[in-house]
């Protein structure tokens, strides 16, 4: 019974002092990666490993435990940030046309990870969707009035618009643009409420987030543009200035899609939103009629002296005339 325990023991012990001299290979569950593509190679971004040290290496065969000691494994690398990634160059022996194994090695345990390249989002696809509602130079604080009379009521109505405006990068008028306007009010699109909602985030909370993360967010926001833009019927924008909706009210907000374009070929793409503005004011304005009046004689308001004096004048002259003639028969006898 004694040696039983003995040998017991010792196997236990042996058990113990061979599993500290061999190294361990357990293999646990896929490791969350997200991919970035700058030129031809490619930075790794492992959730939970950003600030952890570890090691990694690449194969084209799928490992299986006890397997893995012919692979090479290298330590961390950094990026500019000094963020730890590991890195697939294309110099490297790894065919890149077939399947790719990532093996992660941290404190004794092993991951593998199948990498599909074709997620990766490119460097400069990362900074376009960073950039997003300042690519193409626009003003949306602008906005239009016009005037109108009709049967005597005066009409203004004051537009909300989105202008394009000069650009430090380039001459805004040496394009042609399109656009889409989209109306957030819940008609919209699934895609365009998660775009929106996205966009949102990068304009709030985009700079609290992990490498790992911003890379899935803005993974995210380049699919749904593409879906969100392909559902769109894109047309062209007169006189660079992008009016809201006729039938928009005050308060109305739009999704903007916006394209710039040369000979055809999308040089810039961007988002805006547009905030509506309803301003329309009614008069009921009084027409002023002219009225035309006869002209009359100012009144002079003859007086009866006025006409006795003209009786004096008349019987003088009468009594002077009666006179002429008697003197003149008077001396017509002598």
């Amino acid at each position: 019974m004694k040696i039983f325990n003995f040998k017991k023991i010792f196997l236990l012990n042996l058990i113990v002092l061979i599993a500290l001299i061999l190294p361990t290979k357990i293999f646990a569950a896929n490791e969350s990666v997200a991919i970035v593509k700058i030129n031809e190679d490619y930075s790794i971004y492992i959730n939970g490993l950003e600030e952890k040290d570890f090691k990694f290496g690449f194969t084209n065969q799928k490992p299986i435990e006890g397997t893995t000691s012919d692979i090479d494994l290298v330590a961390n690398w950094e990026d500019k940030k000094g963020v730890n990634i590991a890195c697939l160059e294309s110099s490297s022996e790894i065919d890149l046309t077939k399947k790719v194994y990532m093996l992660i090695e941290k404190d004794e345990e092993t991951t593998v990870t199948e990498l599909d390249l074709s997620d990766a989002i490119t460097q400069e696809e990362m900074s376009d969707v960073e950039s997003l509602t300042t690519i193409i130079s626009v003003d949306t604080k602008k906005t239009t009035t016009t005037a109108d009379n009709e049967n005597g009521v005066a009409t203004t109505q004051t537009v909300g618009q989105v202008d394009i405006i000069k650009s430090e990068e380039y001459e805004y008028q040496d394009y042609d643009y399109k656009y889409q306007l989209i109306k957030i009010d819940g008609t919209e699109s699934e895609n365009a409420k998660k775009l929106i909602t996205l966009v949102d985030e990068i304009q709030t909370s985009y700079s609290k987030l992990s490498t790992y993360n911003k890379i899935l967010v803005t993974t995210q926001i380049k699919e749904l543009y593409n879906s969100v833009k392909n559902e769109a019927k894109l047309q062209n924008v007169i006189d660079y200035v992008i009016y809201q909706p006729i039938d928009s009210k005050e308060g109305d907000k739009y999704l903007v899609l916006l394209q710039q374009l040369s000979k055809g070929k999308v040089v810039r793409e961007d988002i805006q939103f547009l905030v509506c503005t309803e301003g329309h004011e009614e008069e009921v304005v009084k027409e002023t009629k002219e009225i035309k009046k006869a002209t009359v004689l100012p009144r002079t308001y003859d007086s009866i002296i006025l006409f006795i004096i003209l009786a004096i004048i008349v019987i003088t002259a009468i009594v002077v005339m009666i006179r002429m003639k008697n003197l003149k028969s008077e001396n017509n006898v002598k």
